[in-house]
């Protein structure tokens, strides 16, 4: 197990802000509460997890989010704006792929 370091931290933290988006959209239009919810409760507690017990499972978070971008690009649970979904997925993937190199990096 990699020892805790801030990166993993803010990394969590940030991956768990940005599963709210959906369900507030979902709230918003009252369109695919429970499929958002669900996807997102996933993602947090792999986040959490991540931070807490193994950093593999934030980079399985991460790179989740990108995958569920993906899916709303194509019709998957609350529609939402296509240029945010395809701009997350890359972020994410980018996201993803650096905690790797990190996880890589670290002694």
């Amino acid at each position: 197990m990699v020892p805790f370091a801030w990166e993993w931290g803010v990394s969590a933290g940030f991956s768990v802000l940005m599963n709210l988006v959906y369900p507030w959209q979902a709230f918003l239009t009252g369109s695919s509460i429970r499929s958002e919810l669900v996807i997102a409760a996933f993602l947090v507690f792999l986040s959490m997890a991540g931070a807490l017990v193994s950093p593999w499972l934030l980079v399985l978070a991460v790179a989740g989010h990108g995958i569920w971008d993906i899916a709303k690009h194509l019709g998957a649970g609350v529609s939402f704006f296509s240029w945010y979904t395809l701009g997350c997925a890359v972020i994410d993937f980018l996201w993803a792929t650096g905690l790797v190199l990190l996880l890589y990096q670290t002694p």
